[in-house]
């Protein structure tokens, strides 16, 4: 018995020497494991914070907020309106307005608009509608030309769109058009530019509005005035001519401008 309980003694010594071995090894090996699993199991239990307020805030990994995510730019988006110019002929009116898309990945198709003209008093005189198609990043003007009405009988006049929806850039058609050969002449009362229309797009177009800046030599509006082009084939190139009335502003005919759009 003496010999027994020695030799027990003597193998629990040694049994627990060898503990503190095994330990480190069981804890090395479990670093390991935990070292492997981490990037599957990490996201599982403490998920990246997300862009659900559309604002990089709390931080949002650049896969959600590090650039304009569509969610978070359609948020605030506008198109930008200026103001309504109002341009006397003799006696009638016509208006002008520019309107911007600032996106670079959404455009507007079929917006509805509207030009109003009131009175001195207030009374509504003209009302003008139409629909306003804007690819990214691009401006158009909208004009309303040869309005039944004096410049001086108009208290105000403004313009408005509808209710739209932003369209994403690859729903969208590219139109590719080039104005060449631009010459403004001064036939008897008038103010007439004439050029030529290049459709470099692969469609036709069914209707392009043409309008005509005209400018002084200060680059400040003179007079407008419009014309359509309609069915347009592809790479077609058809010339045009717009004419109005002249008025009491000077144009320079070196820097009358033509804006085009699709409707």
């Amino acid at each position: 018995m003496p010999a027994l309980a020695g030799f027990w003694f003597l193998y629990t010594i040694e049994k627990v020497k060898r503990m503190p071995k095994k330990l480190l090894y069981g804890l090395l090996y479990f670093v390991i494991l935990a070292a492997a699993a981490s990037p599957f199991v990490y996201p599982m239990i403490f998920p990246a914070p997300t862009c659900t307020d559309g604002i990089q805030n709390q931080n949002e990994t650049e896969v959600d907020c590090g650039g304009p995510c569509a969610d978070c730019e359609l948020k605030d988006l506008r198109l930008k309106i200026g103001g309504v110019e109002i341009l006397g002929v003799g006696d009638r009116s016509s208006l002008l307005v520019k309107v911007e898309n600032p996106s670079k990945n959404f455009g507007v198709l079929g917006a509805p608009y509207k030009f109003q003209v009131t009175g001195v008093l207030g009374e509504l005189i003209e009302v003008v509608e139409g629909k306003l198609n804007i690819a990214p990043g691009e401006e158009k003007y909208i004009a309303a030309v040869g309005l039944d009405v004096k410049e001086n009988n108009i208290g105000e006049a403004t313009f408005s769109l509808g209710d739209f929806e932003f369209v994403p850039k690859v729903d969208l058609l590219s139109y590719n058009l080039r104005i060449k050969s631009l010459e403004t002449t001064f036939p008897e009362e008038m103010i007439q530019v004439g050029g030529l229309i290049v459709n470099d797009s692969g469609v036709e177009l069914s209707q392009v509005v043409l309008t005509a800046l005209f400018l002084t030599k200060e680059r400040d509006l003179a007079n407008v005035g419009t014309t359509l082009i309609s069915n347009l084939k592809a790479f077609e190139e058809r010339d045009f001519s717009i004419s109005v009335p002249r008025n009491d502003l000077f144009v320079d005919p070196e820097q009358t401008e033509i804006s085009w759009r699709t409707i």
